[in-house]
């Protein structure tokens, strides 16, 4: 099974099935290049390297992450990656950028968690 990895700012990429979604965008990639002038082209093609890489699992599962990848990820100097499934999304996330982060997402949804605690305990304690 192939794979497309689709980096993105912020030190995560996507994972997403080379066939059909990953066959579509290098089509569609192809008819933007057409469109572009020469100049742009060029500039616009190095982009399109950076962004999209094609991924190929091993027969037992497994892969290796391509090294413009795994810089992203900061796999190289530390070596962990988070696997992270979003709203059907498959992402593969820095560990030190995940770790990072990690304050922020609970900021965002701390009074929410705080209410449903203070729920819980009122429950738990009037049956």
């Amino acid at each position: 099974m192939g794979l497309l990895a689709r980096i993105e700012p912020g030190g995560h990429a996507e994972l997403v099935p080379w066939d059909p979604v990953g066959d579509a965008i290098m089509r569609g990639l192809d008819r933007l290049l057409f469109e572009e002038d020469e100049v742009d082209r060029a500039g616009l093609a190095l982009i399109a390297m950076d962004r999209y890489l094609r991924l190929t699992l091993d027969p037992d599962g497994r892969m290796s992450l391509p090294v413009n990848l795994a810089h992203h990820l900061d796999a190289i100097a530390h070596d962990a990656v988070r696997l992270v499934i979003d709203a059907g999304r498959l992402l593969l996330w820095s560990e030190r950028v995940w770790q990072d982060d990690r304050s922020s997402r609970l900021e965002s949804v701390a009074e929410k968690l705080r209410a449903m605690e203070a729920a819980a305990v009122f429950e738990s304690e009037n049956g």
